[in-house]
């Protein structure tokens, strides 16, 4: 949570100077000190994130209390920039004329000379004047002093949270729970225990036939996919193959890990021909008792789970193994889920490898031999039903498939599989989510995944991920549209180039994500542009899951009652998605909570925009996909925080005047 407000922190800062520099407001000092405290707390969290942070129950209440300080405060200096762009564009709520009226309803009769100088004299306390002696358009005094007296209450909730934080004692240890680290090594056994059973001979004899040209000098091969998809134990299952076993001299193994070092990877190798490591700081000394062991025949080398994305270290690595395995055609083969890091260790045409998925027979092959031992399926076959339905849940991932086939397999009563099949353990609301019960999805399959998440290079990149869950799964993303939303809701971090727009800063983001395969690029234009990403469904899991309870998605073919469409009077949501014909207005939102509201997405469920306009004025981003809907209320003018209006897949045709007034949005 940490990382998600400090950018709801970059956010509100980067508002304050347009709305504190508008010398109509009078605001100046409010704001000034607002903006103080707040970059007071912001170094907090930096601290929390560069100490590996706190967690204890007071550090989570104490967050969520923030976000919520954060959520209100940047509410209002949203509608201080609202109520600045009003009257920027000339349509003013309190003029002179409304002046006017009201003094003239309040004293007696009075003559015009007199009248004039009373207003005058208000006049010359509300107006502003610039260099020129020009009379700038003014503020009155209600609505100054209504926002001084609203800024002072937050800058004193803010003080709070500061005196809080500073009382706290708890023990040191990762705020965001990581997943044990993998250990350096890794016995490769274990991964033939279970996912091995099943050989992906065409992944196999194609892997085996690209090593197998022994023209030219050093080649790097890239198996690619996202964690679970089965890379390493396809690396290994190439490297034990009995035609590579005859075509290569020397077979050495690595496993590289997040912790890349070039020396300690050069040392690996050594290790791995049964040599001492070279005990230097020094590479030279390694690369050169590498050229001296390793002849100059073929020879293969696997570097497995490679995770570094910095062009210095990969192009150091690389220019060390060209020297000392150059010549006699040697190949070595990378595992990674980075598209990147195989362009970048890339020596010749041939492209990565990119792992899908198992086919649905191949996952029930895995799921059998686990989950039904020494072929006992034919005894059980009530059980096979259930268990084909489970492993289409599972979505091809070998990693998802073993750990609930080795769940199931000491249970043979059908009512238990039934029970578990039909269990909130697939609901990922409650089973992946840390307040939920679901810790084999958790820590067995969320735990490799989330490697990719904390590998993203910046919160905002995260914060960006995070934001996909809003969408249903099993559903195309259009790439303009993703970026058009995380503008809207304020994701994207300012450009750091001159020449560069958010729209170029939110492409970069994608690719990003594209090259970790936490998208994939599912379909493309013409030119070969990706006009569309998709997410696999474990990773729109794990998008739900870092979003910490920011998202709600409802599917109304799975949400039979209205128990299953309420929102806990304790959760954070803010992005609300209602799919197939989910009926939105069954869900159940406590009040307290709808002004937090910031995303709402209806597909389907005959929804009423008027009810929408009503009660979620604080939306910046709204979809509508209902055929049903012909008009736009005239109330549209409420949300008035509004960034991204989607009501292409609706049959409005017309737009009410009141329209105009959404002076925020965007698209």
């Amino acid at each position: 949570m940490a990382e998600t407000l400090i950018v709801l922190f970059s956010g509100i800062l980067s508002k304050i100077p347009p709305i504190s520099d508008d010398r109509r407001l009078g605001l100046h000092k409010e704001l000034e000190k607002m903006a103080t405290m707040l970059l007071k707390l912001q170094a907090v969290l930096f601290d929390l994130q560069s100490s590996d942070g706190y967690h204890s129950s007071q550090t989570e209440l104490w967050l969520k209390m923030l976000q919520q300080i954060l959520s209100d405060t940047e509410t209002l200096v949203d509608e201080i920039a609202y109520e600045v762009l009003r009257r920027k564009f000339g349509i003013r709520k309190f003029g002179i004329r409304n002046w006017g009226d009201k003094v003239s309803g309040f004293v007696a009769p009075i003559s015009p000379l007199v009248f004039s100088s009373i207003i005058e004299c208000l006049r010359q306390q509300s107006e502003i004047h610039d260099s020129d002696n020009k009379v700038l358009s003014f503020f009155p005094f209600s609505y100054r002093g209504k926002m001084a007296r609203m800024i002072k209450n937050t800058i004193l909730s803010l003080e709070v949270a500061y005196e809080e934080f500073s009382g706290i004692r708890a023990t040191r240890v990762d705020l965001m729970s990581r997943p044990t680290q993998l250990e350096e090594t890794r016995s490769m056994a274990s991964f033939l225990d279970d996912q091995a059973i099943v050989r992906r001979e065409n992944d196999i004899s194609v892997l085996t036939s690209m090593l197998d040209d022994s023209v030219g000098d050093l080649e790097v091969i890239s198996i690619v996919g996202m964690g679970g998809v089965g890379k390493t134990t396809l690396a290994w299952l190439v490297y034990g193959h009995p035609r590579v076993e005859y075509c290569f001299y020397k077979r050495m193994w690595v496993h590289v890990s997040e912790k890349f070092e070039v020396n300690r990877v050069l040392n690996d190798i050594l290790q791995s021909l049964g040599e001492a490591r070279v005990e230097t700081t020094s590479k030279e000394s390694p690369v050169s008792r590498l050229r001296e062991i390793i002849p100059r025949r073929r020879s293969f080398l696997v570097l497995d789970d490679v995770w570094t994305e910095s062009e210095e270290k990969l192009y150091e690595l690389k220019s060390c193994l060209l020297y000392a395995m150059s010549g006699g055609g040697s190949k070595i083969l990378i595992t990674t889920r980075s598209h990147r890091v195989a362009a970048m260790m890339r020596t010749s045409h041939v492209c990565p490898y990119v792992l899908q998925p198992l086919p649905e027979d191949l996952s029930w092959e895995l799921f059998e031999k686990i989950a039904f031992r020494h072929g006992s399926a034919g005894k059980y076959p009530e059980l096979v039903d259930i268990g084909r339905r489970m492993v289409k849940k599972c979505g091809g991932l070998p990693l998802a498939i073993t750990k609930i086939a080795g769940w199931m397999y000491p249970q043979k009563d059908q009512s238990e599989w039934s029970r578990i099949e039909e269990s909130e353990i697939w609901n990922f609301r409650s089973a992946g989510h840390p307040y939920g019960n679901g810790s084999w999805y958790k820590n067995g399959v969320l735990s490799v995944l989330l490697l990719s998440y904390y590998n993203l290079p910046s919160p905002w990149l995260k914060k960006c991920f995070a934001c996909c869950s809003i969408f249903p799964k099993d559903t195309l993303i259009e790439k303009e549209k993703l970026k058009q939303i995380w503008m809207a809701l304020g994701l994207i971090s300012s450009p750091n180039e001159k020449n560069l727009t958010l729209e170029d800063v939110g492409s970069s983001y994608i690719n990003i994500l594209l090259q970790s395969s936490l998208l994939q690029d599912t379909r493309e234009d013409d030119y070969d542009n990706i006009t569309h990403c998709g997410m696999h469904n474990i990773v729109h899991d794990l998008s739900l899951y870092v979003s910490h309870n920011f998202s709600s998605v409802f599917d109304g073919l799975e949400s039979n009652s209205t128990a299953d469409m309420s929102i806990n009077d304790d959760a954070e949501a803010v992005h609300l998605s209602f799919n197939n014909s989910a009926t939105w207005t069954m869900c159940k939102i406590p009040d307290r909570r709808l002004n937090n509201l910031r995303t709402f997405c209806v597909v389907g469920g005959c929804v009423d925009l008027e009810d929408v306009f009503t009660n979620f004025t604080g939306l910046r981003v709204l979809i509508v996909e209902d055929h049903a809907v012909k008009n736009l209320p005239k109330t549209v003018d409420r949300l008035k925080h509004l960034r991204y209006l989607d009501i292409s897949r609706t049959r409005i045709r017309f737009l009410p005047q009141s329209f105009t007034k959404l002076y925020n949005l965007q698209t």
